[in-house]
C-alpha cells in the first residue's frame, strides 16, 4: 500500500498555474488618461479563440471573427465611467 503526502502549497501552484494558463483574450493597449471621441480597441487571443466579442458596460458592443481585431467605440465627449471588457 502506498500513500502520497501532499502540500497545501501544490494545490494552490496548481490552481495559479491553470487559471494564469485559461486567460486567452485580451485587450492590449488600454489608454492611461482621459479619453473623449473615438477610441480603438486592439484586442488579440490565442488559438482555441475564432470569435471575439466587446462588451460596454456588460451589453454587447461588437464583434469579430478571428484571433486580433480592432474594434472603434464612440466615447463621446462627456466624462463619464466606461467598462469594456472583451471576451472569446
Amino acid at each position: 500500500m502506498r500513500r502520497l503526502i501532499l502540500h497545501l502549497s501544490s494545490f494552490i501552484l496548481l490552481f495559479f498555474a491553470s487559471v494564469a494558463a485559461a486567460q486567452t483574450v485580451r485587450i492590449t493597449d488600454k489608454p492611461t488618461t482621459l479619453v473623449h471621441g473615438e477610441l480603438y480597441v486592439p484586442i488579440e487571443a490565442t488559438p482555441p479563440v475564432t470569435r471575439l466579442q466587446l462588451f460596454i458596460n456588460g451589453v454587447p458592443y461588437s464583434q469579430a471573427i478571428g484571433t486580433k481585431a480592432t474594434i472603434q467605440v464612440h466615447i463621446g465627449e462627456y466624462i463619464r465611467r466606461l467598462r469594456i471588457r472583451a471576451v472569446g
